[in-house]
């Protein structure tokens, strides 16, 4: 991919983004189920990234001094409402990449735009419904979906489900 008029190169393990390569620089990401740190090799960075309960960076501070450097806050269908920026990062709402060019979240199977609040290709698993191009169902605050392929509820909501009927499984 062409980025500010150099060549960036992303490396996957499974559908996940573990490092990106261009001439400059290197820089490697740490992943559970959310993105947790990363670093730059030629500038021996590393950065810890705070998410909130969808998975999406709510802040990135620096491992050194621990100082808050950006800050982001987000509606239910992904548009930033709140942005403090000190340092680039291309991982936001749900923890994936956002396009500033197009204004569309990568989401692994297909481009996700919040402005209104739709995918912009075809479901190609078509399991989420009639509505091919609907995110979550048009149920952000209840439904997450990050790989793009199918919502789930929100883990708080398994959790009260759970609690309250005795099981957490998806619609």
């Amino acid at each position: 991919m062409e980025e500010n008029g150099k060549l960036v190169s992303f490396i996957y393990r499974g559908d996940e983004v573990i490092a990106e390569e261009s001439q400059e620089d290197r820089i490697r990401y740490i992943r559970t189920s959310v993105l947790l740190a990363s670093d730059a090799e030629s500038a021996r960075t590393y950065y810890h990234y705070a998410s909130d309960e969808m998975g999406s960076i709510t802040h990135v501070t620096d491992s050194e001094n621990e100082e808050i450097l950006n800050h982001y806050e987000y509606d239910a269908w992904g548009n930033l409402t709140a942005r403090e920026e000190k340092v680039h990062n291309r991982f936001k709402f749900n923890g994936q990449q956002y396009d500033p060019i197009s204004q569309q979240y990568y989401l692994r199977a297909r481009y996700y735009n919040p402005v209104i609040g739709r995918f912009t290709q075809e479901d190609s698993y078509n399991v989420d419904g009639l509505n091919l191009y609907a995110y979550c169902r048009n149920n952000p605050v209840s439904y997450v979906d990050p790989s793009g392929n199918k919502y789930c509820k929100k883990a708080i909501n398994r959790i009260m489900d759970a609690r309250n009927n005795g099981n957490a499984d998806d619609e």
